[in-house]
């Protein structure tokens, strides 16, 4: 047993927002944009955050800088 198997691998959250088509088709972006994602959950190094959790993430930092 190695010293890496008794700490369980930290991963990093992240949010990945819906890419802006620009010069491509909304469906277009839309496809690079899970495509994204899939790698990033696939990589195994991330958890990525469904978009009810991001909306709330983003929605505290507003609130966080507002009252700054």
């Amino acid at each position: 047993m190695t010293a890496l198997s008794l700490y369980p691998q930290v991963k990093n959250r992240v949010g990945v927002l819906n890419f802006v088509a620009k010069g491509v088709s909304a469906t277009e972006a839309s496809a690079v944009s899970d495509l994204f994602r899939s790698e990033l959950v696939s990589s195994g190094k991330f958890d990525i955050l469904d978009r009810n959790n991001m909306d709330k993430v983003l929605k505290e930092q507003e609130f966080q800088q507002a009252n700054s």
